[in-house]
C-alpha cells in the first residue's frame, strides 16, 4: 500500500470517528451536562439541539462566526424569512414548540442587555437621521425579516404569539412585537413604551418629523398582561394607503379588537414595506437596566382573503 493510499485510509477512519463522536454528542441527555460545557459544544459550532439547550438555559453563550451567515427559509405560505443583522445568533432560534400546540416549528427569540454591533448600510433615498447601529440608539433586538418586501394594496396576514407568564415590563424604551417597516418608519407597529404605558399594547402609525419618526395613530388593542401565559393569535385585514382610505382592521383569538380608518403607509416611504416580528426594544435611557426577555411566535402567513392565512 503506497504512501497516499494509507494517507486517504487514515483520513477516512478520522471523519467516521469524528463523526460517531458528534452523532453520540447530539443524541446524549444533555441535562446533567455543565453549562460551561453546554456553551463550549456552541461555540464550536455545535448541533441545533446544542443550541436548543443552551437558549432553554438562557445562556449567553457566543456562537461561532460561521452560524452568522444569513440564512433564508421559505414558508409553506411562499413568506421568506431570515434573521435581522443586528439579532445576535444566540438570540435567535428556530425550535419544536415546547407548549405542544403547533406541529410545526416556532420561532423562539430573547433579549439580553447586549446589542447588535453591525454597522448599518448607508440608504441613499433616506429623508431622516440614522445611527450607525443598535448599540449606539441603545437597543436591543431579536427579530426576523419577512419577504416580500413589497405588499399588494388588500392582504390579510395572520399569526400567534406566545409570551411566557413571566415576561417583563420594561422601565424605558419601546416595545416592538411586530412592525410593517419602510426601512426608516415603521407603517404601522403593535408596540408598548416603558414604564408610563404599563403593559398597554397598542397598534401605531409613524410619519417623518424632523429627522426622525413621529407618531400618528396610537389605539390600545391589548395588553402585555393578557398576553402572558398562551398562544394568541393575531388577524389582519389591511388596505395598505397614504390617505384616508386605508384600513386596518385586527382581531385577537377571533374577537375584533381594532376598526381603523386613515393612512397606513408612511407619507414618502410608501416604495418599501416589509413584516418583521419578535422583539425589537428600543431606545433605551442608558443607566436603566433592560429586562431579560423572551417569547415564540409561529411563521406569519399571507394571503388575498381571509380563509388563505388559516
Amino acid at each position: 500500500m503506497n504512501i497516499v493510499t494509507k494517507s486517504t485510509l487514515l483520513l477516512t477512519v478520522t471523519l467516521v470517528s469524528v463523526f460517531l463522536i458528534t452523532t453520540q454528542v447530539v443524541a446524549a441527555d444533555m441535562s446533567g451536562w455543565s453549562d460551561k460545557t453546554v456553551c463550549r459544544l456552541v461555540k464550536s459550532g455545535g448541533h441545533s439541539g446544542i443550541n436548543e439547550e443552551a437558549i432553554l438555559r438562557k445562556l449567553d453563550c457566543e456562537a461561532p462566526e460561521k452560524s452568522k451567515k444569513k440564512q433564508i427559509i421559505t414558508s409553506d405560505h411562499n413568506m421568506q424569512f431570515h434573521s435581522d443583522e443586528n439579532t445576535r445568533p444566540q438570540d435567535y432560534s428556530l425550535i419544536t414548540d415546547p407548549t405542544g400546540i403547533f406541529d410545526e416549528k416556532v420561532h423562539r427569540f430573547q433579549i439580553t442587555s447586549k446589542c447588535g454591533t453591525k454597522v448599518r448600510q448607508a440608504q441613499t433615498n433616506r429623508v431622516g437621521k440614522l445611527l450607525p447601529t443598535d448599540c449606539a440608539e441603545n437597543s436591543v433586538r431579536s427579530e426576523i425579516k419577512l419577504r416580500p418586501k413589497t405588499q399588494p394594496t388588500h392582504r390579510w396576514y395572520s399569526w400567534n404569539v406566545y409570551l411566557p407568564n413571566d415576561y417583563p415590563i420594561q422601565d424605558t424604551g419601546k416595545l416592538l412585537l411586530a412592525q410593517f417597516h419602510s426601512s426608516e418608519c415603521p407603517h404601522l407597529s403593535f408596540t408598548s413604551r416603558g414604564g408610563k404605558d404599563d403593559g398597554r399594547l397598542y397598534y401605531e402609525t409613524m410619519k417623518l418629523w424632523e429627522g426622525d419618526c413621529k407618531s400618528t395613530v396610537r389605539k390600545q388593542i391589548t395588553s402585555i398582561q393578557d398576553l402572558r401565559g398562551k398562544w394568541t393569535n393575531f388577524t389582519l385585514e389591511m388596505i395598505w394607503k397614504n390617505n384616508e382610505t386605508g384600513v386596518a382592521n385586527l382581531w385577537l383569538d377571533g374577537e375584533q379588537v381594532l376598526a381603523h380608518r386613515g393612512p397606513t403607509l408612511t407619507l414618502k416611504k410608501e416604495h418599501k414595506n416589509y413584516l418583521k416580528v419578535g422583539i425589537y426594544q428600543c431606545c433605551n435611557k442608558k443607566g436603566i437596566a433592560i429586562k431579560p426577555a423572551n417569547l415564540m411566535f409561529t411563521t406569519p402567513k399571507s394571503g388575498p382573503t381571509r380563509d388563505d392565512v388559516y
